[in-house]
């Protein structure tokens, strides 16, 4: 259940890219909150064109719990656009329409709990200072093979050469980026 909503089964897709909080929030809310309410929402259009493409869109449990904790903690900021369901409907009707995957640490991966352990402390070596969320969040998109990007805009992620060069090593197409 989310916020009283039930969850559709969601069977596992290939799934080319994974969004962050920062993609996954203008996605629930039909609009980007740094915006005015009412205001264009050029990064919905962004994300959900993406999304409506089908081109195996995910979000990692964690970024979907991070999106509904900074919701519910900040509502007057994070407010759905005028007309637009409620973030938790909103949730539901991409998953049944098939438009977004909610990964469940690398589904598709075949990682098992000790080898996604290995990989996420891997990822904290070679990103340090980025918080716990963010490193689970990268680590699940690592994780699922058939995932060729992380779309963020987190400047501390997509420059972290560091960061970059782990996650070629074990994924060499595998990318940190911002969604064209």
């Amino acid at each position: 259940m989310a916020g009283g909503a039930r969850i559709p089964p969601n069977p596992p897709q290939h799934c080319r890219y994974h969004l962050d909080t920062s993609y996954l929030i203008p996605l629930l809310l039909g609009r980007n909150p740094s915006e005015p309410i009412g205001a264009g929402g050029e990064a919905v259009a962004q994300v959900d064109e993406l999304a409506r493409a089908g081109r195996g869109a995910a979000a990692s449990m964690i970024a979907v719990g991070e999106a509904f904790q900074e919701i519910v903690t900040q509502p007057t900021v994070f407010d759905s656009a005028p007309g637009y369901p409620a973030p938790s409907q909103k949730l539901v009707e991409l998953l049944r329409e098939r438009r977004l995957t909610v990964c469940w640490a690398g589904h598709a991966g075949g990682y098992g709990g000790q080898r996604f352990l290995e990989l996420a402390d891997g990822v904290r070596s070679a990103a340090p200072g980025v918080g716990l969320a963010d490193i689970l969040i990268v680590t699940c998109a690592l994780a699922c093979r058939t995932t060729e990007r992380l779309y963020t805009r987190d400047r501390r992620l997509i420059q972290n050469s560091e960061l970059r060069t782990y996650c070629r090593r074990r994924r060499p197409a595998w990318e940190i980026v911002e969604a064209p």
